[in-house]
């Protein structure tokens, strides 16, 4: 049987794929790597790994792309806005949170740490998703490695890092 005929309506079907997507990103995001190191290492590896999935031809990407395409139904946003609000959405945020606290950015003073880690999530999805307009208005052509390396420095350059 397939996963759609577990649900009698479309819209608890979506939530569920949704929600599963959210919470496999959150496991990639929140890999072993990013408990070790330094808090510059641990940074720039949870900048790494954001950038990796926003780049990746993953499904569950593919699922959250279409969700924040649809910012402006109101379906969508109850579906984001409710997954944000569950555990493993809200323990990462805190975590990442916890990461940039430790490393000491200035920016802290005036930026909640949790408002500030979701404007680097951000950021790294707005660089990765703009970069075919960039190419497209004549702008040089990068590898995935390289895009990945100079969004970390920039942030951590920002950031103060």
């Amino acid at each position: 049987s397939t996963l759609s005929s577990h649900f009698a309506r479309k819209d608890d079907l979506q939530r569920e794929v949704f929600q599963r997507s959210v919470d496999m990103i959150i496991r990639r995001i929140l890999g072993p790597k990013l408990k070790e190191g330094t808090p510059k290492q641990r940074f720039r590896q949870y900048v790494m790994n954001v950038a990796e999935l926003f780049l990746s031809d993953l499904p569950e990407m593919k699922v959250l792309d279409r969700e924040w395409q649809e910012l402006d139904k109101p379906a969508a946003l109850k579906r984001i806005a409710r997954s944000s609000t569950d555990r493993s959405a809200v323990d990462s945020r805190r975590f990442i949170a916890d990461l940039l606290a430790s490393t000491g950015s200035d920016l802290l003073e005036t930026i909640r740490a949790v408002q500030l880690s979701q404007m680097v999530f951000s950021t790294v999805y707005g660089i990765i998703k703009l970069r075919p307009l960039h190419r497209s208005a004549g702008g040089t052509s990068v590898s995935d490695a390289t895009l990945t390396h100079n969004t970390v420095l920039m942030l951590e350059r920002m950031l103060g890092i």
